[in-house]
């Protein structure tokens, strides 16, 4: 994801699968990289706060800066995860 200062949207998401996609559609078709890329930004709110909020993150504040205490990776995962449990739900 990509942000830019004084915007709450990412500007960007880039979605790599390395080959290894296993998401499919309503029509049982595999989602390419950019297709899933499109249905994360509108299933999820991308937002840094919506962030925080749905993963029970803090913030951590100094003096003049603001960070998060967010791994990517586990930012993914926990997504990847949700994703794959919303997919098994609408197959049953």
């Amino acid at each position: 994801m990509a942000y830019a200062i004084g915007v709450a949207q990412p500007v960007g998401l880039h979605i790599d699968t390395f080959g290894t996609v296993h998401v499919k559609n309503s029509k049982g078709k595999l989602l390419n990289d950019r297709e899933i890329g499109e249905r994360i930004n509108k299933l999820f709110d991308m937002r840094p706060y919506a962030i925080v909020k749905r993963f029970g993150l803090k913030i951590l504040s100094s003096p003049g800066q603001h960070h998060m205490d967010i791994s990517a990776v586990i930012i993914l995962l926990k997504t990847w995860k949700f994703i794959m449990k919303c997919q098994e739900a609408n197959q049953n």
